[in-house]
């Protein structure tokens, strides 16, 4: 819109440096104008305002400070986000691109937050000068999370779902087989289960499902180990740099813990859990070229035991 519109539209708005400073503090986004070297020529309210939420003093002066150099002098800590952004901004200033954007984090201790910094060029004949904004893009990333959460875990129990497991099992075989170390699966059944749900109900069923999911992921304690959901009252534990000693013992752990929730049914019959277990060095096992043997060697192991009424643990 230029000035001549503007005035029609406004009127009563006299188009000076008051008026356009009006404008943009009125804006959400933190906005500032550096000159072609980097130098701060200006910032909107929202800027001073979240610089004083990260404590700096309410009359902290911006104007002549190099936004292109706090960059750059943060990039010597290692902060990739800091590293994006200098070079961005630099290569919009020297006209090697033409605008540049860069999605960061930004938490604080009280919360988590996110931002969008977007550099483009001020088309205008005078000095050369550039608009840096930044945009809280906070509910959009949460809104992420939670999409991505949802499409990654079982909706009952919390735990991974089986898309998760198997694309976990994936990268933990390659990365099994770089470095040489072993990899443990576990595929858990419960006994028992379909009389305790047919005798309580399928309200009482799923949170007796709640109940020993919280089991197996406190048996997958390290951030390295994976407990899913495998489909109605099956699960797996999936164990990075686990040898087959480490995997009988968290295979008796989920026994144990299972045993332990005291579960029921009309019938007498209590729910427990059957363990088929194997543990292999990726790539170096004669009988277990891929991942695909691996959960079949852990099936046929789960098989095993409940043929042979079950509440107890086989390794392959």
């Amino acid at each position: 819109m230029d000035a001549e519109l503007l005035e029609d539209v406004l009127p009563e708005a006299h188009l000076d440096n008051h008026f356009y400073r009006a404008v943009l503090d009125s804006l959400e986004e933190q906005f500032a104008l550096i000159d072609d070297e980097g130098r701060i020529i200006f910032v909107n309210r929202s800027w001073q305002l979240f610089a004083q939420c990260n404590g700096l003093p309410a009359d902290f002066d911006w104007l002549g400070h190099n936004y292109l150099a706090v960059c750059q002098a943060a990039t010597e800590h290692g902060d990739a986000d800091a590293l994006a952004v200098a070079s961005g901004l630099e290569a919009v200033l020297t006209g090697r691109l033409e605008h540049f954007h860069h999605e960061y984090p930004c938490h604080s201790p009280g919360e988590q937050r996110w931002f969008i910094l977007r550099v483009v060029p001020v088309q205008h004949p005078g000095k050369p000068c550039f608009a840096i904004s930044h945009q809280n893009i906070t509910q959009r990333k949460l809104i992420e999370q939670a999409v991505e959460h949802s499409a990654q875990h079982d909706p009952l129990t919390g735990l991974a779902n089986r898309r998760s497991f198997d694309d976990y099992l994936t990268k933990a075989w390659r990365r099994g087989k770089r470095a040489g170390s072993p990899l443990s699966l576990l595929m858990v059944d419960l006994d028992s289960f379909k009389p305790f749900n047919d005798g309580h109900g399928h309200l009482d069923g799923d949170r007796a499902l709640v109940r020993v999911a919280a089991v197996l992921q406190r048996c997958a304690r390290r951030d390295t180990d994976l407990a899913a959901r495998y489909g109605g009252d099956e699960f797996v534990l999936v164990l990075r740099d686990t040898d087959t000693e480490g995997a009988l013992q968290v295979a008796q752990a989920v026994i144990d813990g299972v045993a332990a929730l005291a579960l029921m049914s009309t019938d007498g019959s209590q729910v427990g859990a059957s363990v088929g277990l194997v543990s292999r060095v990726p790539g170096r096992a004669i009988d277990c070229p891929d991942r695909q043997t691996l959960l079949r060697l852990a099936d046929d192991a789960l098989y095993q035991v409940k043929d042979a009424g079950g509440g107890s643990l086989v390794c392959a």
